[in-house]
């Protein structure tokens, strides 16, 4: 028989990549592709770590012990935008400046002001990534997150209290 956890291939001693080019790697890596592979990464390790683009992440030289999940394939890769209601719904795998030319070319003004900035889509909400000209909280209106047991959560935009760089999102994975 066979499971959701067949196709999942856990890396050892993996190299990490961060923007700054520096310091140590995984000692396990994980690369599921849809949830119930990421709900099988907590059962292994609930203190798993979350790697996106590595643009905000500095690691020591010694690496990170504990399972290091990267979001960027699969199902947490797919990218929605409803021609009707202007409305997209995107994996928290989905590079923000990626997701930033798709709405544009789909004619959906906004989310440029967040050019720019090097970030996968989770990475970018959980922070509340942002500039000069504006945040990501201005155009969220629901978060979808799995909790550390690996329970679903829907929350929307008011109650998710954003702040300067900052979301009380932090101890969920979106």
């Amino acid at each position: 028989m066979s499971t959701a956890f067949d196709q999942l291939h856990i890396e050892h001693n993996a190299p990490i990549s961060t923007w700054f080019h520096i310091g140590g790697g995984a000692q396990r890596l994980a690369r599921p592709t849809m949830g119930e592979e990421l709900r099988h990464c907590l059962e292994l390790d609930d203190e798993l770590r979350v790697l996106g683009e590595g643009a905000n992440l500095l690691v020591d030289d010694d690496g990170i012990t504990d399972l290091v999940v990267s979001l960027q394939q699969g199902a947490f890769t797919d990218c929605q935008i409803d021609e009707k209601t202007g409305l997209v719904h995107a994996g928290a795998g989905v590079a923000l400046p990626g997701l930033i030319n798709r709405c544009v070319r789909s004619g959906l003004g906004g989310l440029e002001k967040l050019a720019g900035i090097p970030a996968t889509l989770g990475g970018a909400v959980i922070m509340n990534a942002g500039g000069a000209f504006g945040e990501l909280s201005q155009f969220i209106v629901q978060v979808e997150a799995i909790d550390r047991a690996g329970r679903t959560h829907a929350y929307d935009r008011v109650s998710i209290d954003f702040g300067y760089r900052q979301s009380l999102l932090n101890h969920l994975i979106i």
